[in-house]
């Protein structure tokens, strides 16, 4: 097979992103992503799990959240952190999850750009939903839940970013209520980091 044709189809952000991200030892990185906002509280969605609860996680969970994507140490971390993790529960298992901050300053896992989170938002990130219960409303529910945890933290909105290319993602934010707010690029060549937001946006 030619090399090339498993890029047949795809536009140039996405060609250049892949070939730069395949730098040895990962010299240069490059991330392009979409800031989704949702102002005011999450809307419930019409279709729901009816047998499924929603509630705030601790590090009781673990094992729950490991049954879904084994990332111990990365949850481990998140928890003595204090960062904060809302999740889905039916038959007395963890079917879905998020993961949500309320600091000033986080540093995005895997390619460690920083994420200035406003004083009014919630930033909300690392979502998760069993095979078996996608398409039902299981991430909407999480994101309800999350209402308690923007009273508590007193914010008024919830701000998300998406890989450029994950469709799927983005129109399950827009579906929930969440509007596109500006799209980013973030370049790292051997530690010198840059992020910018874009003076155009990005149209398919």
């Amino acid at each position: 097979m030619n090399p090339l044709e498993k890029f047949r189809g795809k536009d140039t952000v996405s060609i250049v992103r892949a070939a730069l991200n395949r730098t040895p030892f990962h010299l240069i990185r490059v991330a392009y992503f979409q800031r989704f906002e949702l102002n005011g509280y999450p809307r419930a969605a019409q279709r729901q799990v009816e047998s499924m609860s929603t509630r705030p996680a601790d590090a009781r969970d673990l094992e729950g959240l490991v049954r879904c994507l084994d990332k111990r140490s990365t949850y481990e971390r998140r928890f003595e952190a204090g960062e904060h993790c809302v999740v889905a529960i039916a038959d007395e298992a963890v079917v879905g999850y998020e993961w949500f901050s309320a600091k000033g300053l986080l540093f995005e896992e895997r390619y460690h750009y920083p994420i200035t989170i406003p004083g009014d938002a919630l930033y909300a990130y690392d979502a998760f939903t069993s095979e078996a219960f996608r398409g039902r409303g299981v991430w909407s529910q999480i994101l309800v839940a999350a209402t308690e945890l923007m009273r508590n933290e007193r914010r008024s909105r919830l701000i998300s970013h998406i890989d450029y290319g994950n469709e799927t993602s983005m129109v399950a934010h827009t579906k929930v209520g969440f509007r596109p707010a500006g799209w980013y690029l973030f370049v790292n060549v051997c530690g010198l980091r840059v992020l910018k937001r874009l003076r155009s946006v990005h149209r398919s």
